[in-house]
């Protein structure tokens, strides 16, 4: 994930706000992660917590002795760090990525994690015969939908080479990247068409200079998983019956981050005072 101008890390996760002035806008990514269930998280946490005590086990058993309370605190913070090591790493890998596309100058010292992944976007680019000056169309673009209230960071826009024709050789599709260390090339997960369709029916892009354009028709939606080894550009139906879903999983975001700043009162018994009328109109 990368860090658009716009966006603003919050309590309640990632928001937008609005160049325009208006009311800030919950992120894509945060409405998935406030409403859609992701059951492999227990596992990969249970995977990472077990690697690590197997890993630290001597030093863990020593510090148990003494200071079990530091020890568990130290255990439970390791899927956090896992995650959040992630994240960088896909973030380095984006940025790295929107720098070839976009023509920019990268860092004279490589970045040794990110390589392996940046080599495999570089065999894509090369696969697909793709020129980036002429066929990027958006890299790093917000989209937004005002009237729904949400916002989110597309990776890019680009022109495929799936046409049947000559004519229409090149069509526009709208790509996201995903990094993994441990997952095949080939994974897909299931909300990942919610999140492509809630970028391609956003019908406004948030330009640099703070103003408007819209969003273009794309022909299609996929995902481009790297590996350090492997990569796949995968088709998923970001269509309008994904989009009903997204809308659904917005609604449930905010209701539960509304939930979340509600402050409940418990309801007390009625005094002695309050009960005698009730048994006299009984």
């Amino acid at each position: 994930m990368t860090d658009p101008r716009q966006a603003v890390a919050t309590e309640r996760g990632r928001y937008y706000e609005d160049p325009s002035g208006g009311p800030p806008l919950i992120s894509v990514t945060n409405v998935l992660d406030h409403s859609v269930n992701k059951p492999i998280l227990i596992p990969w946490a249970t995977k990472v917590v077990t690697n690590y005590v197997f890993e630290q086990l001597p030093r863990i058993t020593t510090a148990a002795r003494t200071g079990p309370e530091e020890i568990i605190k130290e255990i439970k913070k390791q899927p956090n760090l896992a995650r959040e090591a992630a994240a960088d790493r896909g973030s380095r890998v984006h940025k790295r990525a929107e720098a070839h596309l976009l023509g920019q100058p990268t860092p004279v010292e490589e970045d040794t994690e990110v390589l392996p992944y940046f080599r495999q976007f570089l065999k894509w680019v090369a696969e697909w015969d793709l020129d980036p000056a002429k066929d990027l169309v958006a890299a790093e673009v917000t989209v937004a939908n005002r009237a729904l209230g949400y916002a989110g960071t597309l990776d890019m826009l680009i022109q495929l080479p799936t046409g049947r024709t000559p004519r229409t050789r090149r069509q526009l599709w709208l790509v996201d990247i995903k990094t993994s260390a441990t997952q095949p090339s080939t994974r897909i997960w299931s909300e990942y068409p919610l999140q492509l369709a809630a970028y391609r029916y956003a019908p406004t892009i948030w330009t640099p200079d703070g103003s408007d354009a819209p969003m273009p028709r794309v022909h299609g939606a996929a995902i481009l998983n790297l590996r350090q080894r492997r990569h796949n550009l995968i088709p998923v139906p970001a269509n309008r019956r994904a989009f009903r879903a997204f809308r659904s999983a917005l609604v449930v975001a905010q209701h539960l981050q509304e939930a979340e700043t509600t402050k409940y009162i418990p309801l007390k018994p009625p005094t002695r005072d309050d009960a005698e009328p009730l048994r006299r109109a009984a």
